[in-house]
């Protein structure tokens, strides 16, 4: 028994497929059988896809470097200083740290891929 493939012919089915993918990225878009006529539309897109969300990891690992940075400054202002104006300090860095991480999570919720 022969399996037919049915032939992409609408730009609704091209826009399903992107939004499959994006989904779950585990192959080369543009190679898929049945979309071989949308072989440069499907590959701009893959390309584009994989540098924004290229750019949202370089954006993360800024964010958790930040967040690192404030909680080691916390750190450091302890280790010199237990007076209660030190304490407070660090206990605002972690405050804000904790925050930063809080919309860092936001974010991911709200569309962004990891």
């Amino acid at each position: 028994m022969a399996i037919e493939i049915n032939q992409a012919t609408t730009q609704e089915e091209v826009e399903a497929l992107k939004r499959n993918w994006s989904a779950d990225p585990c192959w080369d878009i543009e190679t898929t059988t049945g979309f071989e006529k949308y072989h440069d539309e499907l590959l701009a897109f893959r390309l584009e896809k994989e540098k924004e969300w290229k750019e949202q990891s370089m954006e993360k690992r800024k964010s958790f470097l930040t967040v690192w940075s404030m909680l080691d400054g916390a750190q450091s202002s302890l280790d010199h200083d237990r007076t209660d104006k030190s304490i407070a300090v660090a206990i605002n860095a972690v405050g804000r740290a904790l925050m930063h991480i809080v919309e860092m999570m936001a974010e991911d919720r709200l569309g962004g891929k990891l």
